[in-house]
């Protein structure tokens, strides 16, 4: 009797041995499973995908800092595709504007061969107008020389401590004059006191420009333009926007 029930005790111990060893097993092999098929996913540039296991308390701290990680690197992908799109749309406009200052100077270089310019004064006004569109021409080619070293880590991008509402002012000021002849409603609110941030001047001065010159441009007569400087917490904010025609829903994917 004592021998049957030793027997007895090993076989049940037995079974109870393998299918607790299965269980155990099942609740690691499956999350780790999981876990190599999204380090897999993740190589392979899939950072959409995310972990769903259940699972004991660190494997389920591991798969929570996974999925954040993937988030990590998916907002990261998108950011980047989308600063290549916009770099590309930037190349074709100002290809785009190198066309125009090209197709004038030829007109006037091939109006002075045939002979279409009959006043001395009129071919210096000519001639100061070829020298200007090669100006911008020079300029516009700087701008893709310069754009195309931004993604360089040795490009020198050099920031300055400087009073920022003095800088916000000088721009105002400077384009206050010209949406007045373009009947425009210039409205800008930089505040009085001191704001010293470190800051590009020649490359914010561009960034702020160019918004405020395409405002001009792309917008009718009678359009309000705003330019604000707030603090916010630690940082600033810089707002430029307009109630004109707005931007295409095209240009914003």
């Amino acid at each position: 009797m004592a021998l049957q029930t030793l027997l007895l005790f090993l076989a049940l111990f037995a079974i109870t041995v393998y299918f607790f060893g299965r269980f155990t097993a099942s609740r690691f092999t499956t999350p780790l499973s999981s876990i190599a098929d999204g380090i897999r996913n993740i190589t392979s540039g899939h950072y959409h995908k995310r972990l769903n296991f259940k699972a004991s308390y660190e494997l389920a701290q591991i798969q929570d800092d996974f999925n954040d990680m993937a988030e990590r690197l998916e907002r990261m992908e998108k950011e980047n595709r989308e600063l290549a799109e916009s770099k590309q749309r930037m190349l074709i406009d100002i290809s785009h504007d190198l066309k125009t200052p090209m197709t004038t100077i030829k007109g006037y270089i091939e109006a002075m061969e045939v002979g279409l310019v009959d006043s001395e004064e009129r071919r210096r006004q000519i001639l100061r107008m070829i020298s200007d569109k090669a100006s911008l021409m020079s300029e516009l080619i700087d701008g893709i020389f310069e754009l195309s070293k931004l993604d360089s880590p040795d490009y020198p991008f050099a920031v300055e401590a400087s009073d920022l509402t003095e800088f916000m002012r000088e721009i105002a000021a400077e384009y206050y004059e010209v949406f007045e002849e373009k009947k425009f409603l210039f409205q800008y609110d930089i505040p009085e006191r001191e704001i010293i941030v470190p800051f590009n001047a020649t490359w914010l001065y561009r960034a702020v420009s160019n918004i405020l010159s395409n405002a001009i441009q792309y917008n009718p007569p009678g359009t309000t333009v705003g330019l604000k400087l707030a603090t916010r917490g630690n940082g600033v904010e810089i707002h430029v926007s307009d109630d004109g025609i707005g931007i295409p829903d095209a240009m914003k994917a």
